[in-house]
């Protein structure tokens, strides 16, 4: 009478059998011992252990299975990254983690770094760059004072004498690279130098008055000579 055979004890993914030419097998004969190790990705204290197939006096069939914990690899810590965060708590293959930058700044690099089976990460841990809004020019008939251009820096704009400011005189670089708010301008003021009889003539920088021959100048103080 032909003895029964022992099927192959049941094992997670992470064992492999170690028998050439038998990877296919899923029955043995009483006394069979196979060797296993741990799938990739995974490690033992031990690098292999034995599976033997044994019979008890009742004729039923049983596995011995040496001592064994496959557990996943770790890749450590990947590091930390100044001005951003790092979320995720389990370094093992095939565990992931996630970083972010601060509002402000940019993430140069890979967010997402993966625990490869040969307890390395996929890439290394990026960097938070803060963001640059550029420069601006001078406007029209005035001038820019800039105390930067990263993210929070402040422009303050001025007109030169004569003219006054219109529009917002402080622009902020924003999270998003941009300065916010649109650019001011300079409009010219109207000083009225009063009026008499005659023509009156307009030019940019000199009024003149047919009355007595006379010229009027506008000059600094906003008065009229």
């Amino acid at each position: 009478m032909k003895s029964k055979d022992c099927t192959e004890p049941a094992s997670l993914f992470i064992h492999y059998r170690l028998q050439p030419g038998a990877e296919h097998q899923k029955e043995f004969p009483v006394g069979t011992t196979l060797t296993y190790c741990c799938g990739q990705g995974y490690t033992n204290e031990n690098d292999t252990w034995n599976a033997t197939c044994l019979q008890k006096e009742d004729e039923s069939l049983y596995w011995v299975i040496g001592q064994h914990d496959c557990k996943p690899v770790s890749c450590g810590h990947p590091g930390h990254v100044l001005n951003g965060r790092l979320s995720g708590s389990e370094f093992v293959f095939p565990r992931s983690v996630v970083y972010e930058c601060n509002r402000g700044y940019w993430l140069k690099g890979k967010s997402i770094l993966y625990c490869q089976l040969d307890a390395q990460w996929n890439a290394p841990k990026p960097e938070c760059h803060i963001v640059q809004c550029g420069t601006l020019e001078n406007i029209t008939n005035g001038f820019v004072n800039l105390s930067g251009t990263p993210f929070g820096s402040k422009a303050e704009f001025s007109c030169n004498h004569g003219f006054k400011l219109v529009g917002n005189s402080t622009r902020t670089c924003g999270a998003d690279g941009r300065w916010t708010d649109e650019p001011p301008h300079c409009e010219g003021e109207h000083f009225a130098p009063g009026s008499c009889s005659g023509s009156l003539k307009k030019s940019i920088k000199i009024l003149r008055f047919s009355c007595q021959d006379k010229v009027v100048f506008c000059i600094r103080g906003r008065k009229y000579a």
